[in-house]
């Protein structure tokens, strides 16, 4: 295992079906893991689920977006 800590209270679910855990190693960068210890980068994965808590650390490491400009119109719909 990579030296660190481990993060997640409960699971973050990639698209792909996938299970991770947000790892942050002695430098400081969050990475996300797979099963096999294996490091996902962030343009590899899409997340469905993830706790509430860990978004901080998540966005740190460049795996979930900035948030949208409020001012910005935005339609999450199908023309």
């Amino acid at each position: 295992m990579h030296p660190g800590k481990n993060l997640a209270p409960e699971p973050i679910l990639s698209r792909d079906g996938l299970t991770l855990l947000l790892h942050t190693p002695d430098n400081g960068r969050p990475v996300l893991l797979n099963a096999a210890g294996e490091t996902i980068s962030p343009w590899e994965v899409e997340l469905l689920h993830w706790p509430a808590t860990l978004e901080t650390e998540l966005r740190r490491g460049g795996y979930l977006p900035g948030r949208p400009i409020e001012s910005e119109p935005w339609c999450n719909c199908a023309d």
